[in-house]
């Protein structure tokens, strides 16, 4: 590029826009994915153990739990709309250019690891566009859906491969 501002923004900016969509990965939350839900239960647990906790206790935490997620969310939105009104029309377009060749390699990997069939491959890619253009379609809906398109032996080695690798992506 010509300019090393420009350049130095654009790569800030797709380093800001894919860690924001690695924290908000298929599964949900900071990059744990589907263990965030099962994380938050098990935390609530063992407070519960630990502190004896009421029921209007264990509730109460759960929402704060829930608030904290949503501002994540929102929060995560609003970076994601500022950095893009500072990236030029060009820079956006490489940077939606960058984030294609990921989800694509993405999906290569998670085809090849969970043996998807065609059909398959299309409903993931299909739904990792929905998610990718609705960064905060809810973590538990993703993984109803996903769900309905891998088999139990497919949904089994994912949630092996996300624990093996401490819950990222695959």
């Amino acid at each position: 590029m010509k300019h090393p501002v420009t350049h130095s923004l654009l790569i800030a900016g797709s380093i800001a826009i894919m860690a924001s969509a690695a924290t908000a990965a298929p599964w949900g939350g900071h990059g744990k994915g589907c263990e965030q839900s099962d994380e938050r239960i098990e935390r609530i647990e063992r407070m519960t153990d630990r502190l004896d906790l009421s029921d209007d206790q264990q509730a109460q935490i759960r929402t704060i739990f829930d608030e904290q997620r949503q501002q994540r969310r929102t929060q995560r939105q609003a970076m994601r709309e500022r950095i893009d009104a500072v990236l030029t029309p060009e820079q956006l377009a490489l940077r939606d250019q960058h984030m294609d060749e990921r989800q694509t390699r993405r999906l290569d990997r998670m085809a090849e690891r969970l043996e998807l069939t065609a059909e398959q491959q299309d409903a993931m890619a299909a739904l990792l566009q929905e998610k990718r253009a609705d960064p905060n379609l809810d973590p538990g809906q993703m993984r109803v859906r996903m769900a309905e398109i891998l088999d139990e032996a497919q949904l089994a080695r994912l949630d092996d491969m996300r624990h093996r690798h401490g819950g990222g992506r695959f």
